[in-house]
């Protein structure tokens, strides 16, 4: 199923959301297989949950999700005091995505950009999954 663009349905929270770094010293480890599915499964639980691929070099998320992304983390940071909705893309387990599409993208934002991403997203999940690279960078420091 294609994912579809939504809106978040704002809710009183009394705090922020946990946020978790799925992280793995080298690529093809299965770190988006784990991320996504993870995701899923929280959102299947009924938890608002939001898969962000903060992977510079491949960002596989949508591809893994079958969603066709709008935005993606590096439009929000360059630009983001709050969450844009329409930057989230619903898979059909529930789970809003926040996509990664070119390695280009990247060198636009700074950590910090990308890091208030990440804070503004928990404020409005329960959990936020971070699909990172499978190399250590400052990015991945910042997760």
């Amino acid at each position: 199923m294609v994912g579809r663009t939504m809106a978040i349905e704002t809710r009183e929270r009394s705090g922020r959301g946990a946020v978790l770094t799925v992280f793995g010293a080298k690529g093809g480890i299965g770190k988006t297989t784990i991320a996504t599915n993870l995701a899923a499964c929280v959102a299947q639980a009924g938890l608002q949950v939001i898969v962000m691929d903060m992977d510079t070099q491949y960002g596989d998320v949508a591809g893994l999700m079958g969603i066709e992304p709008r935005y993606t983390v590096v439009d929000l940071a360059l630009r983001a005091t709050e969450l844009d909705q329409r930057a989230l893309v619903q898979h059909e387990s529930g789970a809003l995505v926040l996509a990664a599409q070119s390695v280009a993208d990247w060198a636009q934002a700074t950590t910090e950009q990308v890091a208030r991403v990440v804070q503004v997203a928990s404020e409005h999940a329960d959990l936020v999954v971070l699909d990172t690279p499978g190399t250590f960078n400052d990015l991945v420091a910042t997760a």
